[in-house]
């Protein structure tokens, strides 16, 4: 994304070790590569523009490939146009803060998420700073919880998009414009 945001149309390539393939085999990963070879190939021959190169520039195409046996079957894999899937982290951070006052202490601090949470627990909106989360420094390392991103719920996959397609054992080939372009605005009313 960095380049096309600098001019310079992009291909993002990367791979996808799917559950039950862990570690892949070195033909499941050579089939990865070849066919990745191919994918990246047809976008470069192809460029980054339609008929109207304004509305149909591409800055960036997202090459998402899992590394599944669909890499290696008669005919090759699949490859499919898709959309960005909306997905969201759990956890980017981990709390490693010590001395606590009490062992009920909460480390985690106002925006931590307990670890202790099955995927159907839901968590307010708005996180609340406890006094106690004022007492003690607080540290964090970076620690990642994706499981939500790589292992999602089949009834979850919306059609038509990376993840989908990547759980269906597809090459996801994803057209990207870098723009920041404005959101749809609340409903909401302001008054201060």
């Amino acid at each position: 994304m960095a380049a096309s945001l600098s001019g310079i149309p992009s291909i993002a390539l990367s791979f996808g070790l799917m559950t039950g393939y862990k570690p892949p085999s070195s033909d499941l990963v050579d089939g990865a590569i070849k066919a990745s070879c191919e994918v990246v190939k047809k976008l470069w021959e192809e460029g980054w523009s339609g008929e109207n190169e304004e509305k149909e520039r591409v800055d960036v195409y997202s090459v998402n490939v899992p590394i599944l046996p669909t890499m290696i079957q008669p005919g090759g894999p699949y490859v499919q146009w898709t959309t960005m899937a909306r997905t969201q982290y759990s956890r980017l951070f981990k709390s490693v803060s010590t001395n606590s006052p009490s062992s009920t202490f909460d480390t985690g601090g106002p925006s931590a998420i307990p670890e202790n949470l099955d995927e159907h627990t839901s968590l307010p909106q708005t996180p609340q700073i406890q006094s106690q989360h004022l007492e003690v420094p607080l540290a964090f390392v970076f620690s990642p919880d994706i499981g939500q991103l790589i292992n999602p719920t089949p009834e979850s996959l919306e059609s038509g998009t990376d993840t989908h397609a990547l759980h269906e054992g597809a090459i996801a080939v994803t057209p990207i414009r870098a723009a920041f372009e404005p959101a749809k605005a609340p409903e909401w009313k302001w008054r201060l």
